[in-house]
């Protein structure tokens, strides 16, 4: 009922605004769409490249290993 009041009463002016919205949400539609295509092929080239190799994450993953069994560690002989 008021969309209708509203066009009866701006007529082509409401038409225009309508399409000038459209217009813009398009526009911000697609600049999303162009950022999670961008940040796809971001996570694609990282999933085939070899950012490190065997020996340092096992490493890495000791040296975290030592490090939370010592936190734990302190943290069960406090709670006691």
């Amino acid at each position: 009922m008021i969309g209708f009041m509203l066009k009866a009463m701006f007529g082509k002016a409401w038409d225009t605004i309508g399409t000038s919205l459209r217009i813009i949400l398009y526009g911000l539609c697609e600049a999303i769409y162009l950022l999670i295509s961008f940040t796809y092929s971001i996570f694609e080239k990282m999933a085939y490249g070899e950012l490190l190799n065997n020996d340092t994450v096992l490493d890495m993953f000791s040296r975290v290993g030592i490090l939370l069994g010592l936190i734990m560690s302190v943290r069960v002989a406090i709670s006691f």
